[in-house]
């Protein structure tokens, strides 16, 4: 080795002696586990993180090269490629007709997010409710569940975790833009109210259940409530562009009847159109929905649509006495009334699989379920009536009340899905507001001739029954008036 090859390597050796004390005693750079803190938990010096980060190990803990090789220049380090901006999600043309795989976004499902939503406050354990048994449940059912039946239901979407909602919501749709999730979750819980009010499966936990438990749901999310920046709670949808556009799909993907939960002050061509195509397509269009807050709802007066339009059955809620629930549509062009007031209902589930309930509210939507189930029941067992048949059945089999009489603008009456199932023909001929004596058998319909032949017999017995009192009477008195000669002494007459 050369004088000058020895030199430089002392003065390397020299160099990387020095260098080895710092890498001994350099603290060990803190990284983020599993389990510490959770995830998004703030490392020590750092501000907090959404996500879990790694940080990187510190160049001072870096290994010495080896004495025995040349030392190499450190490479220059790579600027780390900047993050490609995600591209923002294209405008959908409302030409297009949605389709089920265009819910990009998550959705509550975890213990988590749902704890932000309208989680249900517990489970009802008590009697059958009053709107239940007004309904007549669950003797209902006997006649009819609406199986084979699909109930679109236009509203927030529905929780398909709520153990008695399981199995019977379809995937369905949201409609919205940009959409806030898959159909079948629910945040706001309106939806999951009115699904659970027309298909609530029984169980023995719970005497709550639906009218139509056999009907499978197809949600169909056109609302979503929101907060502004001051707090206050808005509705994001509900115009006429999102109704129509959720009418036409349920219509496209086999809906039978289309509960329309939200209603709205605009009128629109395109919602028009929509309703006929469903109407002309075999589904009966059922519509009636509570106060919408939003810049396109807040006009505060008038009628609502879909609801007045004439192939519509439209609907407004009740409390028990018959008054108007506050915030029910209300008018000339209302159809029919149905329960509303003080009204249990499903929720969404604190935990998927779960039973719940929420506390008893004034739901304008709930008289919208429940008129869409009894439609269901009817078109389970007579299919081949047409939606204008199946909606004058309704009409015409209505329960007559005074208070909505009095109040006007609240329809014909109170739905009757048991006189709906069992009137016969010619009762529904009779005119609106007659009314029968419930429950009731169905009439075998007699003939004339028949009601004349029991008129004479009844007269008959009545005579038969009269004649045998009158001798009755008289033998007494024979007897009477023979006892008193003998007792004289003269003989009997």
């Amino acid at each position: 080795m050369t004088r000058a090859a020895a030199l430089a390597l002392a003065v390397w050796s020299l160099a990387a002696a020095l260098s080895v004390p710092a890498a001994a005693t350099a603290p060990t750079p803190e990284r983020w586990e599993p389990g510490a803190g959770g995830a998004g938990a703030a490392l020590p010096g750092t501000a907090p993180a959404l996500l879990p980060v790694a940080l990187a190990p510190s160049p001072a803990a870096s290994p010495a090269p080896s004495p025995e090789a040349s030392p190499a220049p450190e490479p220059t380090p790579e600027p780390e490629p900047e993050p490609e901006p995600e591209p923002e999600p294209a405008e959908p043309d409302a030409a297009d007709e949605p389709a089920l795989d265009e819910v990009p976004l998550p959705s509550p499902t975890d213990e988590q997010d749902r704890t932000l939503c309208a989680v249900a406050q517990g489970v009802y354990d008590g009697r059958s409710p009053w709107f239940q048994q007004f309904l007549g449940l669950p003797e209902i059912n006997e006649l009819a569940d609406g199986s084979g039946v699909t109930v679109a239901l236009l509203s927030s979407g529905v929780d398909a975790g709520n153990a008695q909602l399981q199995g019977v919501v379809a995937p369905g749709i949201d409609v919205l833009s940009p959409p806030a999730g898959p159909a079948a979750t629910d945040c706001d819980g309106r939806g999951t109210l009115t699904a659970g009010l027309i298909a609530a499966q029984p169980r023995e936990e719970t005497s709550l259940r639906g009218l139509a438990p056999g009907v499978a749901i197809l949600p169909v999310r056109v609302v979503q409530r929101v907060s502004d920046a001051n707090g206050q709670q808005l509705d994001r949808g509900a115009d006429a562009a999102t109704l129509a556009a959720g009418i036409r799909w349920a219509t496209a993907n086999g809906a039978d009847v289309i509960c329309v939960a939200v209603t709205t002050f605009e009128d629109t061509p395109d919602l028009r159109a929509a309703v006929t195509e469903a109407t002309t397509a075999g589904a009966l269009v059922v519509a009636g929905g509570g106060v919408i807050s939003g810049v396109t709802n807040d006009q505060g007066g008038g009628p609502r649509f879909p609801s007045a339009y004439e192939e519509v059955l439209a609907v407004a809620g009740v409390q028990p006495d018959g008054t108007p629930v506050d915030g029910t549509e209300q008018g000339d062009y209302i159809d029919l009334a149905a329960p509303a007031g003080s009204v249990l209902g499903t929720a969404v589930a604190a935990r998927p699989g779960e039973l719940g309930h929420s506390a008893g509210v004034d739901a304008p939507e709930a008289a919208t379920a429940f008129v869409a189930a009894s439609a269901a029941l009817v078109r389970q067992t007579q299919p081949e009536l047409t939606p204008a048949e199946v909606a004058n059945r309704l009409r015409v089999t209505a329960m007559p009340s005074p208070v909505i009489a009095s109040s006007g603008g609240l329809g014909s009456g109170i739905v009757d899905p048991y006189a709906a199932l069992t009137r016969t023909p010619l009762e529904q001929r009779l005119p609106i507001g007659t009314s029968l004596a419930r429950p009731m058998p169905p009439d075998e319909g007699l003939s004339d001739l028949a009601r004349a032949a029991l008129f004479t017999a009844g007269a008959a017995a009545i005579t038969v029954f009269v004649t045998l009192v009158t001798v009755q009477q008289l033998r007494t008195r024979a007897r009477a008036d023979d006892r008193a000669a003998t007792s004289d002494g003269s003989a009997p007459a």
